[in-house]
């Protein structure tokens, strides 16, 4: 009798250790996973605060400042960022080369021009965005878009 009562003693000293043992891999477990989605919180709050800096521009018609304006962020955006992925496109024909040959001042100086200008002194010409492209696969920040110039008539 004093065998089995100490046996029992035992078994119950391993059931409660087994208790305890799975009460703290599964507090580790919920730690683990709050904090993974703490984390992708945090990166989808950023993502859209990056897309945020942009999204004020689509969908409307830009002034040939506000143009220029986005063409800077971009450019600055991609010095800081070399890897290919991290890179945003701005396609914009040839207003990029006009923009780095004639420097913001002589791009925008044309704007301001007579011919560019209507007789009321604002711009012909407006600047709109187009065909956004999000990197929907990686973590949906924005990747490329298209400006073209229109003109008022």
């Amino acid at each position: 009798m004093e065998n089995a009562s100490k046996a029992l003693i035992m078994a119950g000293g391993i059931l409660v250790g087994m208790i305890i043992l799975s009460i703290f891999v599964y507090e580790m477990i919920f730690v683990s996973s709050q904090g993974h989605e703490y984390e992708e919180k945090m990166a989808r709050a950023q993502v859209a605060s990056f897309n945020a800096k942009f999204e004020p521009y689509f969908g409307r018609e830009l002034t040939p400042q506000e143009f220029v304006t986005l063409f800077n962020f971009v450019e600055e955006w991609n010095n800081n960022h070399e890897s290919e992925i991290d890179r945003i496109t701005m396609n914009c024909g040839t207003y990029r080369h006009d923009i780095l040959t004639n420097g913001q001042e002589g791009f925008l100086a044309y704007y301001n021009t007579p011919p560019a200008r209507k007789d009321n002194g604002e711009s012909k010409y407006f600047f709109r965005c187009s065909n956004i492209i999000y990197n929907q696969d990686r973590d949906g920040r924005l990747t490329e878009f298209t400006v073209t110039r229109g003109e008022y008539i």
